[in-house]
């Protein structure tokens, strides 16, 4: 009856407890500073949604700060005892800038005082506030805390109202308040400036490029009440260097002083190359479309800077690069070393500075000529452009002819430039810009009316490069010069252009006439910036007169379909950017006209492309085929056919279905009915999961022209039209599921160096020739399979290098004579016999082995497989990194995947080898606290070896399992160890030593007080280093300018804190090392850790944002919420259309204190056999629901909130 009672009751605690208290309407907090360990004057708002504090006992409002916040005095520090007025509490609006202004204030009678909740571990602020607060109004106060040294891992604040003449629980709750940052850094903040490079007249394009720690504008905590921050960008310019005078007017009106992108075709690194820390990568992001750039300039002769205003997010990690307009001066600046400066900060609040970073970056060094010529560009004397064939679209061998009339220095740098009208783009068939550096009389006859004496070739080992200039929307040629160039003489010269199908600038409809800027731009650079000789060229028309004739050759049947499509994305996330592979296959030819065609695919609602040029993916460089990467999409085959270099993709906007889609124009080159094309773009996934899913739309259209009579039209003809139902988006990225077996093994020597290792393993589902959403196309998955090694293990070096071995690098079976029972029984299954497996490193020290089954090939569920590799033996791995990762993939790709972590085997050191280190005696560690997430003050004792006699002035280290973390800079260290911390109750440090060590003052005499301990002696240093070999932090301690001994006759005991992790280290072991002369000279690895209180808690839900398994849900498949029946954490016993709903309904009058049905209401979700627990009342039990199912399934109260298991225990 009493066991009843208190699942009663705790049934009530639990649901008064998470259903009473209501949430607040809003709360937030912001600091006014982020350096760490420094006093923080903080402002906290809130406002409730329900009456409170209407009684003459007045309420309170609790305030609990982040563990390591501390608040800076007893009374909530000086920026709360200075806020006193007699109108109230009133804030500092220099401090916070942001503030509205309609904010009300505490009364001036509101106090506050700080507490410590020792069931929390945190401190509180206690506001006594009077009657009298109002609902649905903002209130807004401030109050100092101690900022930390390093931004807490659970960074939330927690708000809490109490009426005081009401007996119970809070009458508003915010739990998950955002916090601020502490310790921001700027490392990692990198930028560059690469150029210049020459464009127009006496202007230079200069690029800046950069990438950010933190992403901006960042997760501000203010943001919930007073909006998102912006992120502002300032590029300071050197003295002498300034925008365009024009765009200081027009900025609004015109955008060609700059570009949101880098254009490649500037080679703005091939001038003077990039000066700072974060040079071009050639595939840089642009940033985002709608940013504003201003160019501005303190009085009119002073420094100009550019000022971005970004549109949207930068992201942290990304490479971005953008070009400005700049013109030079006209003489050499004072001062030669040129530094651009990055500001960064929210645009709407400038004064308040949450993030700014900052770099001085070297700049380049203008060159002015200073004899007496000037640098005014010189006209030729003669150009002159003739091309060969005049009809649409075809390739046309062109003559260039010119004469300077001076010579060209030959010392220089020397380039021709050559900007071809709009719609001409250069051909690279048979080589970049068809180029040849003299000219074919026979082709040309126009030439012999020159002097043949007078008549002369460029240098022969001149080379031509394409580049295209996005400001003017041209394309042209750079002629590299080898050599100068003689005055006076004439310079003939041949290349290759594509003529255009149709004057450009158009779209449904045209006039045919060729553009009136039909003019041809010669010059001669110097280093690819100064200009020396300028001549604008009269260019040659097209024919249009066989446009006249030009008719459809096909019917026009709106209703063909596409023989096969295919959508294949990079990430289903919802809200990232996505890379997505498109691939497609035509019933009937299409850009089979000289006009070309166009495709065009709609996205499904939510979609938009990442910018007006379909993003980083299909951006693949200048005059490359759009085609689809195999990095990126590693289940192409290769027989894919991209499209043609010269195609364009732009962004574009359906109004009337309001649907982004992207449109591709394509030229004059066949598209086959028996090719797969493939290509890729980006696109950001919708913000949410849609409510209905629509789908992708593939089109195409062949271009025609219609003439009636008046004027001639291009059309675009739909051809064909496909519906394709795309993929779908997840909220969470599915979890790795593990393996149902997996262990491995090595065996002795096979050669010197070098071991023979053995893998077994069993998945829970088949790997390869599964259906998925490219199977019309490339046909089911292929397995694909990683084995990463330990660090320090590697395949052999013969297996990298090309070189023979009489030993081969894999054996697909496992041999039970050399690995027996228990690794392998002797009935494994064979990998396939065509599987291959290649050896691949990173150059870092880290290994792996890429295994990949034929096409054609699978590994079954539930079936035992065992293969065998050769490592390279020299390398000892230690133990707490011992471990291998199995991992298999289809198609290579994430989607899909199982991973398995494996406990590796010992490699013992070559023969040669001898270790120079020997192990402690009586290492061991106590802990004083237990609690997730506290301060955790730990005993730690160990002695000298007794064959080491004595170690002078050493430096002990400890290393810490991954994801603890010290107590600030001096690590909480303490010579004499506090025994009023360490009691014989305390438990100990693992339970599996529960047998051997039974009392803790046994194991821990030195940390109980049992025995006198002994302390370390001169040692005054603790610091926190990072092991970048072990990836792990440690403390060191040492005594600078002491001498110090340690003999191997005591016990010496110290004490240091760290924070407890509130999640389970996958390696719990813990490592002491002592260094004598920087050597080490003892290792004790493992140490047994302590287990943390929420560890035995903290199990996930296995089948969390997934449905349970077909099996399962077969077994109730007439309930409609079967599906999704335990996957997360809830009380579906209640809920309809699941297996106990008639049971615990809440429509009937049911006595919810009773056995029967007090287990109603409490949450639980399904776990895995491996969820642990201490209190087996508490723990998952085998569930019965399913019973009769094959697979191992369980359940867990505990999970959910620690609530009592009342379902099996009363």
């Amino acid at each position: 009856m009493c066991r009843r009672l208190e699942c009663a009751f705790a049934a009530l605690v639990w649901l008064s407890s998470h259903v009473a208290a209501i949430a607040f309407d809003a709360a937030a907090v912001a600091g006014s500073t982020f350096q760490p360990g420094v006093a923080n004057d903080v402002v906290a708002a809130f406002k409730v949604p329900s009456r409170w504090c209407n009684s003459d006992s007045g309420c309170q409002l609790h305030v609990y700060l982040p563990s390591g916040f501390l608040a800076e005095d007893e009374i909530c520090g000086s920026a709360f005892t200075n806020s006193w007025t007699v109108d109230g509490r009133v804030l500092d609006s220099a401090k916070f800038p942001f503030l509205a202004g309609d904010e009300l204030m505490l009364d001036y009678l509101s106090s506050c005082s700080v507490e410590y909740n020792s069931n929390k571990k945190q401190e509180m602020l206690r506001l006594e506030l009077p009657k009298g607060m109002l609902t649905d109004k903002m209130y807004v106060f401030q109050f100092t805390v101690i900022n930390p040294e390093q931004t807490p891992e659970v960074n939330v604040w927690r708000f809490d109202t109490f009426d005081m003449s009401v007996i119970g629980g809070a009458i508003h709750k915010q739990e998950d308040i955002p916090g601020f940052e502490v310790s921001r850094s700027t490392r990692g903040f990198n930028a560059s400036i690469s150029g210049p490079a020459w464009v127009i007249k006496d202007e230079v394009t200069v690029a800046v490029s950069f990438r950010l720690p933190t992403a901006c504008p960042s997760l501000w905590s203010g943001a919930s009440i007073w909006g998102h921050p912006s992120c502002l960008m300032r590029v300071h310019l050197p003295s002498g260097l300034c925008a365009p005078k024009w765009s200081f007017y027009y900025w609004e009106q015109f955008d060609t002083f700059y570009n949101l992108c880098v254009n490649p075709a500037y080679n703005l690194s091939d001038h003077h190359g990039s000066n700072g820390t974060h040079p071009l990568q050639g595939n840089d992001t642009c940033l985002p479309n709608g940013t504003i750039v201003k160019p501005l300039q303190e009085r009119a002769t002073g420094p100009c800077w550019y000022e971005l205003a970004i549109n949207g997010t930068l992201l942290a990690g990304e490479s971005y690069a953008f070009t400005v307009q700049l013109t030079e001066p006209n003489k050499v600046p004072k001062e030669d070393d040129w530094r651009v400066t990055f500001e960064e900060r929210p645009g709407d609040f400038r004064s308040f500075d949450y993030l700014s970073y900052r770099q001085d970056v070297p700049g380049y060094k203008v060159i002015v000529t200073t004899t007496s010529t000037t640098t005014t560009t010189m006209m030729m004397e003669h150009a002159q452009i003739v091309g060969s064939t005049f009809h649409p679209f075809a390739e046309n061998t062109v003559c260039g002819v010119f004469s300077l009339p001076t010579p060209l220095d030959k010392g220089s740098e020397n380039e021709l430039r050559i900007f071809l009208p709009t719609g001409l783009a250069p051909a690279t068939s048979p080589w970049a810009c068809g180029f040849w550096p003299w000219a074919n009389q026979m082709m040309f006859p126009f030439l012999t009316e020159f002097n043949s004496n007078f008549l002369m070739s460029l240098p022969p080992g001149s080379e031509c490069k394409i580049g295209y200039d996005e400001a003017t929307d041209r394309n042209y040629m750079r002629i590299m010069l080898d050599g100068g160039l003689e005055g006076g003489m004439n310079y003939a010269f041949e290349f290759k252009v594509i003529n255009p199908s149709v004057p450009p600038g158009t779209n449904s409809s045209m006039n045919f006439s060729w553009p009136a800027n039909n003019t041809w731009d010669f010059f001669t650079l110097d280093r690819g910036f100064m200009r020396h000789f300028y001549k604008l060229v009269p260019g040659f028309d097209i024919d249009m007169s066989e446009l006249t004739t030009t008719t459809t050759s096909t019917t026009v049947d709106l209703s063909v379909a596409f023989t096969k499509t295919v959508v294949v994305p990079t990430n289903q996330e919802v809200g990232a950017l996505n890379h997505v592979c498109i691939a497609f296959q035509l019933p009937s030819a299409i850009c089979t006209s000289v006009y070309g065609c166009e495709l065009m695919f709609f996205l499904p609602e939510g979609y938009v492309p990442e910018n007006d040029h379909c993003g980083r993916a299909f951006q693949r460089g200048l005059q490359e085929p759009k085609a689809a990467d195999p990095a990126m999409f590693p289940f192409l085959t290769g027989s894919e056919v991209p499209l043609d270099y010269r195609t364009t993709c732009k962004a574009m906007f359906d109004e009337e279905a309001q649907l982004s889609y992207i449109k591709l124009e394509l030229p004059a080159v066949e598209l086959t009915t028996s090719d797969i094309y493939a290509f890729q773009f980006t696109v950001k996934n919708r913000e949410a999961l849609p409510a209905k899913t629509t789908p992708w739309v593939f089109e195409s259209y062949e271009r025609t022209v219609e003439d009636d009579g008046a004027e001639k039209k291009l059309v675009a003809s739909k051809v064909h039209s496909q519906n394709h139902g795309g993929f779908d988006l997840y909220t969470q990225p599915p979890s790795n599921e593990d393996f149902i077996y997996s262990a491995i093994a090595g065996a002795e020597e096979v050669s010197a160096g070098e071991m023979t290792v053995a893998v077994t393993f069993e998945l829970r589902e088949q790997c390869g020739q599964l259906d998925w959403g490219g199977s019309s196309v490339w046909g089911t998955t292929v397995c694909f399979m990683r084995l990463l090694m330990p660090p320090g293990l590697c395949a052999p070096s013969w297996a990298t290098s090309g070189q023979s071995s009489k030993f081969t690098l894999h054996s697909r079976c496992g041999n039970f004579k050399l690995f027996p029972f228990p690794l392998l029984r002797g009935n494994e299954a064979c990998l396939t016999g065509t599987t291959t497996v290649t050896a691949k490193d990173d150059g870092k020290g880290l290994c792996w082995f890429e295994i990949v089954l034929p096409r054609d090939a699978q590994l079954a569920s539930e079936q035992r497989y065992a293969f065998q590799v050769q490592v390279n033996a020299q390398a000892l791995v230690p133990s707490h990194q011992n471990y291998w990762t199995f991992h298999t993939l289809e198609n290579n790709m994430t989607t899909g995947s199982y991973k398995e972590y494996i406990p590796g085997f010992t490699v013992d050191p070559p023969a040669t080898t001898t270790s120079t280190t020997t192990d402690f005696v009586n290492v061991t560690l106590l802990a004083s606290t237990l609690e997730p997430l506290a301060q955790n003050h730990i005993c730690a004792t160990f002695s000298v070896p007794s064959q080491d006699g004595v170690l002078r002035d050493p430096e002990i280290r400890v290393y810490m399992p991954r994801g603890f973390l010290h107590l600030g800079s001096a690590c909480g260290f303490l010579r004499e160890v506090d025994i009023n911390l360490f009691n014989a109750s305390m438990m100990v440090p693992n339970e599996t030593n529960a047998e051997l060590y039974n009392a803790t003052e046994v194991f821990y005499p030195s940390c109980t007080g049992s025995t006198s301990e002994v302390q370390l002696p001169n040692f005054t240093e603790c610091t926190e280093m990072y092991d970048k070999s072990t990836n792990q932090f440690y403390i060191s301690l040492t005594q600078p300018g002491n001498l110090t001994t340690l003999t191997s006759d005591v016990t010496y005991a110290f004490q240091f804190g760290v924070i407890n992790p509130r999640l389970k280290p996958d390696l719990m072991d813990w490592r002491f090392e002592a260094y004598v002369d920087g050597s080490a000279h003892n290792v004790q690895d493992p140490v047994p850790g302590f287990w943390v209180n929420s560890w035995s808690e903290n199990c996930e839900c296995i089948y969390q944002g997934r449905k349970l398994p077909a099996e399962l849900q077969n077994m109730h498949s007439k309930l409609p919420h079967i599906a999704v029946y335990g996957t997360s954490c809830a009380a579906w016993d209640q809920m309809p259309g699941t297996p106990n709903a008639e049971h615990c309904s809440p429509d009937e009058d049911r006595d919810w204190a009773n056995e029967t049905h007090n287990w109603c209401q409490l949450p639980w979700c399904y776990v895995s056999s491996s969820c642990r627990t201490k209190l087996e009342a508490k723990g998952p039990m085998k569930s019965s629901v399913f019973e009769g199912s094959s697979l191992d399934l369980y359940y867990s109260y505990a999970t959910c909130g620690a609530v009592p298991d009342c379902y099996n225990s009363f």
